[in-house]
């Protein structure tokens, strides 16, 4: 067994601490309740990250009960489906000891040898891999889940967060005047920042972007694997086009928390090809009375790993908790002549339900507070597909909710959305891939062309440039749904 195990190994590679800084992380857990709240939810999310990935296996017919399955309950996300196996029987002693000074004990896993072997087989050449119901894929090339590279968003994550590390968070939001011509180009597009490698999709997602010549582009998020400054610079800069400069945006997301933002604030908005936001995270574009609002859901969230997203931290005295809150609610805006921008997703992948948590993350309520309504269209990443559903939505929202995180990382047909109903799924990314893994499919983008008048034509490109999984899409802003009329009567 020792041998297939071997690209988990890295899971070695946490992070040590020292003494000193032992000694602070325990005056932390000892004072804080903040990070008392975090350290005591680790265990119970990657209980629940472990049961996707084991239901993942029971879907693919290679799971080998005894056990049998069980349901721990809690919020998980399948992309840390491996930690528990990992830190139980791979991670060196001393990590496990560390681990449970956190933690309070190691996570119970349900995985065993004969379970993780069926794993392994299923996903090493020339099998082609696993993809989960969200269209994640488990293997081990570069940015899938067995990866091992992924350690480092664990590691990097305990760091800043036991530590209190973290880059401040800006405080000058830009407002941008986009003009008063016929219309404004804005292309989107999220978890993009996966850098050149073999079968990388970003310099073909970017080149067909450009061919196109939007007045804007903007990144939804996530640069691999945690946000670091090297990372913002190799995985994002370097394959940005430079004639963009003062014409680009990038959002703040989960993977660039793990760094505590220190490379997303430090380099990539430090830089001049972003210097429109003015190193801050959250911003306007203003198109006539039609806004753009980008806004930052990961610095301010407190969900373990940063898995749901929040505008806010209520409660909370540290600067910036509330800062836009405030700005969206100084603004003034008709929520029906705004789309937001965010990394995080308001609403479950497959449409299902509302996207919130016990620990205060309800991002959807959190804008649609602020703005005192729903906006009038919502674009966002962090599940690694593209999404469009339908309006009104399975959970009764009256906004043209879109997910754009197809960017980069690699990602096969979800079979969760191809079994989801059409009141919760309108159309999903399925173009087969035929320059990478049989099952991988092609990433992409989308781009919206605003007219003068609010018209917003929505066209979602693959990375050949070419338009093939959902037809072109039109709608109007500046018309009130039932929700924003109800919050407006209410001001």
């Amino acid at each position: 067994m020792s041998t297939p195990m071997s690209p988990l190994q890295p899971i070695g590679a946490l992070r040590t601490f020292s003494d000193p800084e032992k000694a602070q992380i325990q005056q932390r857990l000892q004072s804080d309740s903040k990070l008392q709240t975090l350290a005591g939810s680790l265990n119970t999310f990657l209980q629940a990250s472990e049961y996707q990935l084991i239901q993942m296996m029971v879907a693919n017919k290679i799971w080998t009960p005894p056990p049998v399955p069980v349901d721990p309950g809690g919020n998980g996300s399948l992309e840390f489906g491996l930690v528990d196996y990992w830190l139980n029987n791979l991670a060196p002693t001393s990590v496990q000891d560390f681990w449970k000074f956190i933690a309070g004990g190691l996570p119970a896993t349900q995985i065993n040898a004969t379970n993780l072997a069926n794993l392994i087989t299923a996903v090493t050449p020339p099998n082609p891999g696993l993809v989960g119901n969200d269209g994640t894929i488990y293997g081990f090339a570069k940015y899938e889940q067995m990866d091992p590279n992924w350690t480092l968003c664990l590691s990097e994550y305990l760091a800043h967060y036991l530590l209190d590390d973290f880059a401040d968070f800006g405080s000058t939001p830009a407002q941008i005047n986009a003009g008063s011509g016929s219309q404004i180009s804005i292309a989107l597009f999220g978890d993009w920042g996966t850098g050149n490698y073999p079968t990388g999709p970003a310099s073909s997602v970017m080149n067909a972007i450009t061919a196109l010549n939007p007045d804007y582009i903007i990144h939804l998020g996530d640069v691999y694997y945690a946000g670091t400054g090297d990372e913002e610079q190799s995985n994002l800069l370097n394959m940005w086009p430079g004639s963009y400069q003062g014409k680009s945006f990038t959002l703040n997301s989960n993977h660039e928390m793990y760094d505590g933002a220190h490379g997303y604030f430090e380099t990539a908005l430090a830089n001049s090809i972003f210097s429109a936001q003015q190193q801050t995270s959250y911003f306007t574009i203003n198109y006539g009375k039609w806004t753009i609002l980008g806004l930052d859901s990961a610095y301010w969230s407190t969900s373990p790993l940063i898995m749901n997203g929040s505008i806010c931290e209520a409660g909370s005295s540290e600067p910036g908790a509330n800062a836009q809150t405030q700005f969206i609610q100084n603004l003034g805006l008709t929520p029906e002549n705004v789309i937001v921008l965010t990394h995080h997703n308001a609403i479950e992948y497959d449409g299902s339900k509302i996207v919130s948590d016990e620990f205060g993350n309800d991002l959807s309520q959190q804008v649609t507070n602020a703005l005192g309504g729903e906006p009038a269209a919502w674009y966002w990443g962090h599940v690694h597909n593209g999404i469009v559903y339908p309006n009104p939505t399975f959970t009764g929202n009256n906004s043209y909710y879109r997910c754009v995180g197809h960017g980069g990382i690699p990602f096969g047909t979800a079979w969760g959305l191809q079994q989801s109903p059409p009141t919760q799924v309108k159309a999903y990314a399925d173009t087969p891939n035929p320059g990478a893994s049989p099952i991988r499919v092609m990433n992409g983008f989308t781009l919206l062309t605003i007219t003068a008048s609010g018209q917003v034509t929505e066209t979602f490109y693959d990375q050949d440039g070419k338009v093939t999984w959902v037809s072109p899409f039109t709608y109007q802003l500046g018309v009130p749904t039932q929700k924003a009329v109800a919050a407006g009567a209410s001001r």
